[in-house]
């Protein structure tokens, strides 16, 4: 059933942005499914709407999915408030999650390149933030790190440092959400009797990411690209602390468990009182 709603709440999404595409005067494209992660996700192609001159028209386009979702999210508020099944209550409340929390964090969310990263765009006048943010990372950050002897000159200007700041919060975002990828996974996988499985395929997509950092991480040691110029000690310091940075993530252990005083409160619990010898069936 929450398989169900995913897809219809976002069959509804997506016909919202062809809506309201129609309503501001431009053409809508295809309309179809795509394999998200593994999960079919409908999608529309609503590119004709940045052709109007209106910011708030293509604002308005690009946020009609999410208003759609905030009304059906409204609509099973009531539903969970008023019912009184157990089980209406607990779609009404997987409503709520999925259209009203779930569209805010993923939909809204400016650091992925969903309906908030272009609206983003749109409002601080960049084609391409995810590269502007990357650019201005190197030139507010690694230039300093790298010294004058770095390829990239510093930057200090208000809008260098927030890009770098974006660029520094969305790549964090985007590690967080393969991990959440990886558990849903191996989630999946232990249900349908298939860990072992899908074990090996997190192991590597792990031994490729590692790889990757290595790689980069090498290039840094051995002065490749902008890191040419830059002295030895300045690249064997910088990528000393990024290893064990790294390593403290991987291998310093977290406390997996929080002991909280609270009270359990069920709900349509009623109480009942019995002799000591009695005993409920």
């Amino acid at each position: 059933w929450l398989a169900l709603a995913f897809i219809g709440t976002k069959v509804a999404h997506e016909l919202g942005h062809a809506v309201m595409c129609r309503r501001m005067g431009s053409r809508c494209g295809s309309v179809g499914l795509l394999m998200l992660c593994g999960v079919p996700c409908p999608y529309c192609d609503v590119t004709d709407i940045w052709r109007q001159p209106s910011t708030a028209r293509r604002a308005a386009v690009m946020l009609a999915g999410i208003y759609i979702e905030l009304i059906i999210a409204s609509i099973a508020t009531f539903v969970w408030v008023g019912a009184i099944d157990p089980e209406v209550r607990l779609h009404a409340m997987n409503l709520m999650v999925l259209c009203g929390v779930s569209t805010i964090v993923f939909n809204a969310n400016p650091l992925m390149r969903y309906d908030g990263y272009y609206v983003m765009c749109d409002l601080v006048g960049s084609t391409n933030l995810r590269q502007e943010g990357r650019d201005a990372f190197r030139q507010v950050i690694m230039a300093r790190i790298g010294g004058r002897e770095y390829g990239d000159a510093k930057q200090s200007s208000i809008r260098s440092w927030w890009l770098a700041g974006y660029h520094a919060a969305s790549t964090m975002y985007r590690y967080l959400i393969s991990i959440a990828i990886a558990t849903l996974v191996l989630g999946i996988a232990e249900y349908s009797h298939l860990r072992s499985v899908a074990i090996a395929l997190v192991i590597v997509a792990v031994i490729a990411m590692v790889a990757g950092f290595i790689r980069r991480l090498f290039g840094v040691v051995h002065g490749a690209d902008r890191w040419s110029g830059v002295p030895m000690w300045r690249r064997g310091g910088f990528s000393l602390i990024v290893l064990l940075l790294v390593l403290s993530v991987l291998f310093v252990p977290l406390p997996r468990y929080r002991t909280a005083t609270g009270r359990i409160d069920a709900a349509l619990a009623s109480s009942v009182f019995l002799p000591s010898d009695a005993m409920i069936d």
